[in-house]
């Protein structure tokens, strides 16, 4: 869908732009949000008021959360953080557990990339613990979908709690990534654990070799 444009060829419409909705780019006459389901059903998200249409059977909350929760990180990133916090503030709301404190520590991120120090610090320690596993895991999702802003991307390690010169940490990252297959991701981490941990034998070989051996 999106290295193909499939879109744009199937409508043969040079206008149409197919984008991961954390990639979202300002400026377009309209867009719209999709989620293709593991069944291949299509559901057309409203990220507004969190509801989709779908081909299928009713999409639930739960399974339109995330693609919402990564389009309002491209808001943020794209220059509409505003809008960003409705959304990112509804999720919260209507979640619980790990996801809650997701959706809030976006939410404080977002509102960190304009300067809003008090509103951000009062949402991340409003928002619910994390295990150390959890926290990574929802790292590695973020790093896995980076935004157009890396300056706020960079802003989720000490915002899950995590310092981002932990080697145990980056080694996590890093290996997740090899295993996943995206090879930038792998070598980014390799290089910012080499940083830490200079010399490290793992590291060195994942710069080398960053797409797994199946």
């Amino acid at each position: 869908m999106h290295a193909g444009q499939a879109l744009r060829l199937w409508y043969r419409d040079p206008d149409l732009v197919t984008l991961p909705p954390e990639q979202r780019r300002a400026g377009f006459r309209a867009e719209y949000l999709f989620r293709i389901t593991p069944d291949l059903h299509v559901a057309e998200i409203d990220p507004d008021r969190l509801v989709a249409r779908s081909s299928g059977e009713a999409a639930s909350l739960g399974e339109i959360a995330m693609p919402i929760s990564s389009y309002a990180r491209g808001l943020a990133a794209s220059g509409d953080p505003d809008r960003a916090v409705r959304i990112l503030e509804r999720l919260a709301a209507s979640g619980d557990g790990p996801y809650r404190s997701y959706f809030m520590r976006l939410e404080a991120m977002t509102l960190l990339t304009v300067g809003k120090i008090e509103e951000a610090e009062k949402i991340s320690a409003a928002a619910p613990a994390l295990s150390r596993e959890e926290a990574l895991d929802f790292l590695v999702k973020i790093y896995a979908e980076p935004t157009a802003s890396p300056g706020m991307d960079s802003m989720a390690f000490p915002m899950f709690g995590v310092s981002p010169s932990d080697p145990e940490a980056l080694r996590y990252l890093m290996e997740m990534f090899h295993i996943m297959g995206y090879k930038a991701q792998t070598v980014e981490f390799a290089r910012r654990l080499q940083s830490v941990v200079p010399g490290d034998s793992t590291s060195a070989e994942r710069i080398r070799s960053p797409a797994p051996r199946w």
